[in-house]
């Protein structure tokens, strides 16, 4: 469980249609197709300031458009009351076909006291013997 949880912090491994844990592939340009066949009307090509300029710009529009959503009282899973943005948590995200694992790899797992645990990885590394002295 523990590499498999590593592999999904790392990006090795993924879940097909989680947020938080899908391929690293999905945020990647492909191979041969340059940023402005991407985004035609951006200002990438211009150099850092256009684009960072640009940006700004998006930035404001999108907030004046939360602004007025707010306003409107038309925000999904949030909005204002009393001068202070209120956001409802997000909601589980996880497969079902995930969970389903996670238990099948839960069962299989053998049962035994974290102590035990503890002793076996010191036989392991030696760690207790390494002589550290107190703080």
């Amino acid at each position: 469980m523990a590499e498999l949880r590593n592999g999904l912090r790392a990006g090795d491994i993924w879940v097909e249609g989680s947020r938080r844990y899908r391929s690293l592939d999905d945020d990647l340009v492909p191979l041969g197709q340059a940023l402005e066949t991407l985004h035609p009307e951006s200002d990438v090509a211009l150099g850092p300031k256009p684009f960072i300029e640009a940006r700004r710009r998006h930035l404001e529009d999108a907030l004046g458009e939360v602004e007025r959503l707010a306003a409107a009282g038309a925000l999904a899973n949030a909005g204002i009351k009393d001068g202070r943005l209120s956001v409802a948590p997000l909601q589980a995200s996880t497969p079902k076909e995930a969970m389903a694992l996670s238990d099948l790899l839960h069962d299989i797992l053998p049962r035994i006291r974290i102590t035990d645990l503890l002793e076996e990885v010191d036989r392991w590394t030696g760690f207790t013997d390494a002589g550290f002295a107190p703080l």
